[in-house]
């Protein structure tokens, strides 16, 4: 059965709209897995570039460029300047790079150094699209919308063999992370 962890929790024009105000509560409920890789290091939010997980090196970015950091007041370097980092940290520490792509596949597949990317997971509206689409080495995927679905990244080594959807449904567990986040959130939610 399917377990539901949390590694990285990406930083899009949804959570920005509702204000800084529900960024530092997001991050009160999670901690350091707030990621956007547009941010400097240095930033005020205290958003972090990069994330690392498990094997994984894992960064965020929007479409529009800069539009994260110009909304809460921050510097922001370029897209290209952020997906060479993500790319060479996770090359340092011999880990699959992952980019969270708020936007759809044709602005991701056009992203300067996407090519270099292990997986860019995209924003999409419907079902999941786990059907796989490449350009040079670098995987695209989709869990869909509404937060139905999980993608699933099979590995044969430190090769990724098969990306699969997986609906979110009452047999889904929660590993003890996200079951504490949740719980908190509906504890909040409910104050």
């Amino acid at each position: 059965s399917a377990k539901l962890s949390v590694a990285a929790i990406a930083v899009t024009k949804r959570e920005v709209g509702l204000g800084i105000g529900a960024i530092v509560s997001l991050q009160n409920l999670v901690g350091t897995k707030l990621v956007h890789s547009e941010f400097l290091p240095d930033n005020g939010p205290r958003i972090e570039p990069l994330v690392f997980h498990r094997g994984f090196v894992i960064g965020s970015l929007t479409d529009p460029p800069k539009f994260v950091p110009s909304v809460l007041g921050e510097s922001a370097r370029t897209q290209q300047a952020a997906i060479g980092d993500l790319v060479s940290t996770a090359q340092d520490a011999e880990a699959v790079s992952v980019l969270i792509f708020d936007g759809p596949i044709a602005t991701a597949k056009v992203l300067p150094g996407v090519e270099k990317v292990d997986v860019v997971i995209y924003t999409s509206n419907g079902p999941a699209v786990s059907k796989e689409e490449r350009l040079g080495n670098c995987r695209f995927f989709s869990p869909g919308e509404k937060g139905k679905y999980l993608l699933a990244l099979d590995f044969d080594g430190d090769q990724l063999s098969q990306a699969r959807s997986v609906e979110i449904v009452a047999s889904t567990k929660d590993d003890g992370f996200t079951k504490t986040v949740f719980e908190r959130y509906l504890d909040r939610v409910k104050g």
